[in-house]
Order: structure tokens, then C-alpha cells, then sequence
């Protein structure tokens, strides 16, 4: 079985959402909001603290081995707000398991006192969105920051630890690979442990979007394939599809989303994966008068659910809307074989033998995608492996892996 001590071992993740920037960028569809006062802030912060102190009383925090703050812009929630979310942090989780405790950061809003004193409580990883450093392109992403800016940030960062990430984004139609080139060698000359590189996607609502910009899939291969070859030549680890990194420092929160560990999202907008049980026990510890969710039929093993409250409702209402999607047992054990193939070390045979029996055409998806030249079965290591199109094209394999569910 696939799910290893899913149930038994509770969440081992926590993320905290903070959706607050100072300008919405052009590619972005995450939720996130400009303009809010300090006041408001002042207010998310002591309605998560609550939370938080809930949770604990309740034990489901007692396992967590990653904390990850995202958002929007973390760094630009306030300096003092998260000193106090970190110290609030140190009270109520047991830090000796704590493995990874990340910052998402923007180079605009991160400064070496901040660094300091975040480091001090706990956070021993920051990652930085960057995106590019060249500063035409930046302006073109609505980026806020500079290169200058950037690099300031980075060294920052590097007064107290090397244990920092880079965000990229490729692909886009003013961008061109000799342009990538100087971004990928710029990174290889700051030495990140870890990266991470996203084609521009085009969602809706975004500020490309309504000014009706395309990308090139073709141009945005290219930029992949230079991308790996670059990195990798530079001694960084190809281990997940957007994701590089030293030997031994992939991104441990990240890697609980892709190998089947529970995690917790709090704050608006904040997303979940727990088993039936630990949900539950969520839902009897949120300090809530009321609680509307889609209700838990027998069959279900996991619960992912979506907190919907907007920003005003999360601070003043005692009532919570949560989006879910429940999954049976047979399921959520193809989900774990999909995220898993997130990761290049490949998928073992053994995992789809198991799951043969319960979904009849798994071994015909996979056979196909091999077919396809897409996977590759790798003999000695009895493993199925990307291929160079299979890696550019993921989205078709885990396609094919979920829907076996259909059969």
C-alpha cells in the first residue's frame, strides 16, 4: 500500500497564508490583496494565532516537521507581526522535530534586521522571488523590485544562512534564451541550495490575460531543456519537475505535498489535506461557531479542502466555509502514485503491482505512456522514468494516471 502510516502519523506539514502585497503581479491568479491597512493585518494575525493555539490544544500540530509561510508576499506582512506569528510559532510546536521552517520572501520587502531576527525564532530557510535579473523583464512581470534589489536581498540572507531558494519564471514572450542564459548564470554565481523554475502560464483573470498575451510552447520547451542542462552541469539535482537543488536539500514542505504526508493550511484562501479522522478532529478544534463543508460519506480516507472565507470574513465572522474534495481509499492511493510522479527519481514498478488489482487499466495507462515515449521502464531499477518529452509534457502522464480511477 502506497499511503505509508498516512493515517497513523497525522499532519506533518503546516502552511500559513498570508495574501498580502503590495501590487498584483501580471502572471498572478493566487489570491492575494493589495491596499489592506495595518489594522486589518493587526487583526489576521491575532485570529491565526488563535487558531494556531486551538490546534495545538487539540494535538494536530504535535507531528509538524515543516513550516512554510506563503502567500502573497510574506516579508511584506510587517516586521513586527511576523516576529510575533514566529515567537506564537515556538510556544505551541515542538521545534526539536522542526526540520524546515520557510519565509517566502520579495526582494522589496526583506532586510538583513528582518533576516536576523526571523532566523533568531526558528526560520532557517528563505525563499526569494526573484523571477528574473534583468530589470526590462522585471517591469514587464509588474515586479516591484529590481535586479539591484535582488541581490540586496540575497545578501541579506546570506549574513545568517545559505539555506535559500530562487524563484524563476521562463518562457515568456519578452524573454528570449540568451536573456536565461544571464538569469541561470547570475544563479549559479549567487549559489542558491535550491530552484525553481516555472514556465509563464496564462491564467485567467491575470493582468496578461485580459491584455490577451500568448506563450510559445515550443520557445518555452527550449527554455526548459537549457534550464536542466544549465543547472545540472552546475551540480544541482533535477529531483521534481520545476525544482533543483543540492544534494540533500530539496525542498522538505514541498516534498510532503508529493509524497502522500497530511498538511494544514491556515489563514484565508489556505488549502488542507488531511485523512477522514484528523479532518474531523480539525473541524471540533477551529474555534468556529459554525462550520459549512460538503458532508463525509463512509468511503472516505482523505479530505482536501479549501478555507473560502474572504479576508473580512476570516477576522470577523465565527462562521467558516470550506470547499472539499473527498476522496475514497482506492483513490487516494492513485493520487499517491500521480503526485509521486512529480518526482524525476521515477516511479517503481512495485508501487503500480500493488495497485493492479484495484484499478485494471493502471499498467494499460502506463504501457501506453511508454508508447508514447513519454515514460521510460528502466530495467535494472525497475523503475518507469521520464523521458526528455515525458518531462516537458508532465501534465499528460499524470492525465493518464488519474484517470485509471475511471475503469
Amino acid at each position: 500500500m502506497i499511503i505509508n502510516n498516512y493515517t497513523d502519523l497525522g499532519p506533518r506539514a503546516l502552511y500559513i497564508h498570508l495574501p498580502f502585497c503590495k501590487t498584483k503581479c501580471a502572471y498572478c491568479s493566487f489570491k492575494s490583496f493589495t491596499n489592506i491597512s495595518n489594522e486589518v493585518k493587526d487583526s489576521y494575525l491575532e485570529k491565526l494565532l488563535v487558531q494556531i493555539k486551538s490546534l495545538h490544544n487539540f494535538g494536530l500540530l504535535s507531528n509538524v516537521e515543516t513550516i512554510y509561510l506563503g502567500g502573497g508576499t510574506p516579508s511584506f506582512f510587517g516586521h513586527k507581526r511576523l516576529v510575533s506569528l514566529c515567537y506564537f510559532l515556538a510556544t505551541c510546536l515542538n521545534f526539536s522535530k522542526i526540520t524546515e521552517f520557510t519565509l517566502e520572501a520579495n526582494p522589496d520587502s526583506i532586510s538583513q534586521t528582518l533576516v536576523a531576527d526571523l532566523y533568531a525564532l526558528g526560520v532557517n530557510r528563505f525563499s526569494l522571488g526573484v523571477q528574473s535579473f534583468l530589470d526590462d523583464e522585471l517591469k514587464q512581470f509588474g515586479r516591484v523590485h529590481d535586479a539591484a534589489q535582488a541581490m540586496n536581498a540575497i545578501e541579506a540572507i546570506k549574513t545568517r544562512t545559505n539555506n535559500f531558494s530562487i524563484d524563476l519564471i521562463c518562457g515568456s514572450p519578452f524573454q528570449s534564451l540568451s536573456s536565461l542564459e544571464y538569469c541561470l548564470n547570475k544563479v549559479i554565481e549567487i549559489e542558491p541550495v535550491h530552484v525553481s523554475v516555472y514556465p509563464l502560464s496564462i491564467e485567467e483573470n491575470t493582468i496578461f490575460a485580459k491584455n490577451g498575451m500568448k506563450v510559445d510552447d515550443d520557445f518555452q520547451a527550449d527554455c526548459l531543456l537549457a534550464i536542466e542542462d544549465k543547472l545540472c552541469s552546475a551540480n544541482y539535482n533535477h529531483y521534481e519537475i520545476s525544482s533543483y537543488s543540492k544534494k540533500g536539500l530539496e525542498s522538505q514542505h514541498n516534498l510532503s505535498y508529493w509524497t502522500a504526508k497530511q498538511y494544514i493550511g491556515l489563514g484565508s484562501f489556505s488549502c488542507s489535506c488531511l485523512s477522514k479522522k484528523y479532518f474531523e478532529t480539525f473541524l471540533k478544534a477551529l474555534p468556529c461557531k459554525s462550520i459549512s463543508y460538503e458532508g463525509l460519506y463512509n468511503d472516505v480516507a482523505r479530505v482536501r479542502f479549501c478555507i473560502e472565507n474572504s479576508i473580512d470574513d476570516f477576522i470577523r465572522n465565527n462562521s467558516l466555509t470550506i470547499s472539499c474534495d473527498n476522496l475514497s481509499s482506492k483513490e487516494s492511493q492513485l493520487e499517491d502514485l500521480m503526485l509521486k510522479a512529480r518526482l524525476l527519481q521515477g516511479i517503481p514498478s512495485s508501487d503500480i503491482d500493488k495497485l493492479n488489482p484495484k484499478f485494471l487499466t493502471l499498467q494499460n495507462a502506463i504501457d501506453k505512456l511508454c508508447e508514447q515515449n513519454l515514460l521510460n521502464f528502466e530495467q535494472k531499477s525497475k523503475t518507469y522514468k521520464y523521458t526528455k518529452g515525458g518531462w516537458l509534457c508532465a501534465n499528460e502522464v499524470f492525465s493518464a494516471i488519474w484517470n485509471a480511477k475511471d475503469d
